[in-house]
């Protein structure tokens, strides 16, 4: 996983490493909301310098979404 977002992860959602895998759903499994989702894309925009269009952040289910959305945009 990328550190960056793993470092993010910890910040924003749990600082439980374990619970972090690419299976994990935000809302049903790490307990986020869409507050949450924003926050993480935000600092991920900032901390990578890419940008990631809302309708992305919408289809945001699995940390691996959120892998895949990084992995496009390098």
């Amino acid at each position: 996983m990328n550190p960056t977002l793993l470092e993010v992860l910890k910040d924003v959602v749990t600082t439980d490493e374990s619970k972090l895998t690419p299976e994990a759903k935000l809302i049903d499994d790490l307990g986020c909301d869409s507050l949450s989702a924003v926050e993480i894309t935000m600092m991920l925009e900032e901390k990578l310098g890419i940008i990631i269009d809302d309708e992305e952040v919408a289809k945001i289910v699995t940390i691996q979404d959120i892998i895949n959305i990084i992995e496009s945009k390098q």
